[in-house]
């Protein structure tokens, strides 16, 4: 079994030695395999997009969770572009049903989650 890493480094230029300039975000990709070697690689373009994609869609629905409550409890729901694009009480189903609709890539970036009514108590 692989375990992988997904590591996000911020590098700032300062100004003047004071003020901050932009930013630039430096995603890497860690994958062990079961011999202990590691490999590290960066994302491409279009898996830093998919990422951005997918940390909105994330947010969006962390924001609206209270919402989502009302109309979706104990369902998943499926997050894309700022709304719900559709739900199920079966997350096999709700997939299988994106995928047909929207391709296996596409689906990568969306948000799927499961929405309780009830608090959810960690344990840590």
């Amino acid at each position: 079994m692989r375990r992988v890493t997904l590591t996000a480094l911020v590098f700032t230029k300062k100004n003047n030695g004071t003020n901050f300039g932009n930013s630039q975000i430096l995603y890497q990709i860690v994958t062990h395999n079961k011999k202990g070697r590691k490999t590290v690689s960066t994302l491409t373009t279009s898996e830093k997009k998919a990422l951005h994609t997918y940390s909105g869609n994330m947010t969006w629905f962390r924001t609206r969770y209270a919402e989502l409550t009302k109309e979706f409890a104990n369902k998943y729901v499926a997050i894309n572009a700022g709304g719900v694009i559709d739900s199920d009480y079966n997350p096999d189903r709700l997939i299988r049903r994106l995928r047909d609709t929207y391709g296996n890539e596409a689906t990568m970036t969306f948000a799927i989650e499961f929405v309780t009514k009830s608090e959810v108590e960690l344990i840590l």
